[in-house]
């Protein structure tokens, strides 16, 4: 069970994270991954975000329903899937320390690649969702690209 320090400490990152994610549509994982790192452990952090960000996509999900393109979805989840199980397989048997190491790297990159740099476009989006899903289960549970507007 948490102490009240590190439950403080979530709620905050957690409001400081999704008002951010709110107001520049992604950065909401990035945000609380240290905070979920300190208060429960490096290898407890991603399955915690994990079941946050379902929660808060799922929401998404259900007030964007009918604007949903099922197209889009099914080539996304045709790489995504796979390459989660094989993620979420590798997570398993990383020490803590190389999970550390991997979470730091992609927090120093996660906003220079999201702002700059973009993948080839590559047919049913096959490279983006296979390493989507092998980052979302080993590295960070959530990302999606951004809605069109």
């Amino acid at each position: 069970m948490l102490d009240p320090t590190g439950w403080v400490t979530l709620a905050l990152a957690a409001i400081v994270g999704s008002t951010i994610g709110g107001v520049a549509g992604f950065g909401t994982g990035v945000i609380i991954i240290p905070a979920i790192a300190w208060v429960v452990g490096v290898k407890s952090t991603v399955p915690v975000l994990t079941v946050c960000m379902l929660l808060g996509n799922s929401a998404r999900v259900w007030f964007s329903r009918d604007e949903i393109e099922w197209r889009v979805v099914s080539a996304f989840l045709l790489g995504a899937v796979p390459m989660t199980i094989v993620g979420a397989t590798l997570y398993t048997h990383i020490e803590g320390r190389w999970l550390s190491r991997m979470m730091g790297a992609f927090m120093i990159l996660a906003v220079p690649l999201r702002r700059g740099w973009r993948a080839p476009a590559s047919p049913c989006g096959s490279v983006t969702s296979r390493s989507s899903g092998l980052s979302s289960a080993s590295c960070r549970p959530s990302w999606a690209p951004s809605a069109p507007s």
